[in-house]
């Protein structure tokens, strides 16, 4: 009688892995995405631990980005100035 019980379906919980490695490789905003799937998959009763990683990951990915555009405001964008200029000498050559 108690075999009635039905595993919750992890599809949000790979989503927030896939989507917090992805915005830990390369594109930041989809951490937002995991970490929110993330919390919706564990909401629903998943304890696996995709759920997990992809929250933690999703975090990492976001404070990485918010440390970035940090760095970026207070250096006034020199970096980004400074491949351009590098571009351009390139560029020059041709």
């Amino acid at each position: 009688m108690g075999d009635n019980y039905v595993q919750p379906e992890d599809g949000k919980a790979t989503a927030s892995l896939v989507l917090g490695i992805v915005g830990l490789l390369c594109c930041a905003p989809c951490g937002i995405v995991a970490i929110v799937l993330a919390k919706q998959a564990q909401n629903a009763g998943n304890t696996s631990g995709k759920a997990k990683a992809g929250f933690i990951l999703g975090i990492i990915a976001v404070v990485l980005w918010a440390i970035g555009i940090i760095i970026n405001l207070a250096t006034g964008g020199a970096m980004l100035s400074g491949i351009t200029e590098s571009a351009g000498l390139v560029a020059g050559l041709l």
